[in-house]
């Protein structure tokens, strides 16, 4: 069994859900697609503890965003100490003697993004989160 099917199935069964049809389980299988599988499973989970009633796609999206940034508040992005942010400030002076400054990607960076991207937690939001309606 998939997570997608897994995550249904363990909704379906708390939920004591008896009449989804055919295009509704189609329906909320290509929506949580767009979940990373690594959320799945956190993300049932806080749907079990918060809601009372089989949810909609976009309570599961909504519930697939708050462990994502959950994980982002737990496991915050730490600049080494040379750089500021992630960024490198460079100064550079032209042969008239003109001198600019510019910013490059500094290393730490690039680090913490790859160990988000093996983890599977996407760059983009899932859902808006409570005050981040427009």
């Amino acid at each position: 069994m998939n997570g997608i099917a897994e995550a249904l199935a363990v909704l379906v069964e708390a939920y004591r859900v008896t009449d989804l049809s055919e295009a509704t389980i189609l329906t909320y299988s290509r929506a949580l697609e767009k979940i990373p599988t690594v959320l799945l499973r956190p993300m049932v989970d806080r749907c079990l503890e918060t809601r009372k009633h089989f949810p909609r796609i976009t309570e599961l999206r909504s519930d697939a965003e708050a462990v994502r940034q959950q994980y982002f508040q737990q496991h915050p992005y730490v600049s080494c100490g040379d750089c500021c942010g992630g960024w490198l400030i460079q100064e550079q002076e032209t042969e008239d003697g003109f001198r600019y400054g510019y910013a490059t990607r500094c290393a730490c960076h690039g680090a913490y993004l790859a160990k988000v991207n093996a983890l599977g937690l996407g760059h983009e939001p899932l859902a808006l989160m409570a005050g981040d309606e427009a």
